[in-house]
């Protein structure tokens, strides 16, 4: 009977060991020409671990500013909770990187050391709080004028404008807002 594991590196050492145990009994080879050294173990568990991780894609990005709080948060999370790698990340990176959005970082896209400057550049590009303000602004200057006989347009202008405010402030822009739009 096995005793579980209690650390990581021993839960490998122990999927191994149970691997070649199991591979000796059923094939009836002696342990000592099935396996490998110790240090080749850990290299190629740890090669087999990472390559079958799945990859969760980010939601595409084209460079559209309103689309880069969403990216960003997705892209942070998944890369802390999942555990991701340069090399995975700029495969994901890959997939979901569109139109201008790909263009502004299409040379930073081929060497893994550059993942988070991609990140930086895009951030820079199209997730600067002055243009996230920009954007929302536009919008508001862009609602058709309210004329009397067309009161009920309040309601979507309310609405809009408290879209927006929620808008701005996840994607902590409150303090342009209160700086620069008064």
């Amino acid at each position: 009977m096995h005793m579980q594991p209690k650390t990581t590196q021993h839960r490998h050492q122990f999927q191994i060991d149970m691997s070649c145990e199991i591979l000796m009994n059923h094939s009836r080879i002696e342990l000592h020409s099935i396996q490998p050294p110790n240090n080749i173990q850990r290299g190629i568990i740890s090669y087999v671990d990472s390559s079958v991780v799945k990859l969760y894609p980010l939601p595409n990005f084209d460079g559209n500013p309103e689309d880069w709080p969403l990216f960003r948060a997705c892209y942070y999370d998944t890369t802390r909770d999942l555990g991701y790698n340069d090399r995975q990340n700029l495969m994901r990176l890959h997939k979901a990187l569109q139109g201008n959005a790909k263009r502004v970082v299409s040379s930073l896209l081929v060497f893994l050391d550059n993942v988070s400057q991609v990140i930086e550049e895009l951030q820079f590009n199209f997730g600067r709080p002055e243009l996230l303000v920009r954007v929302e602004m536009h919008k508001i200057q862009q609602f058709p004028l309210i004329v009397e006989s067309r009161v009920d347009k309040i309601v979507d202008f309310s609405n809009l404008v408290r879209n927006i405010v929620a808008f701005l402030r996840s994607a902590n822009c409150e303090y342009i807002c209160s700086t620069r739009c008064c």
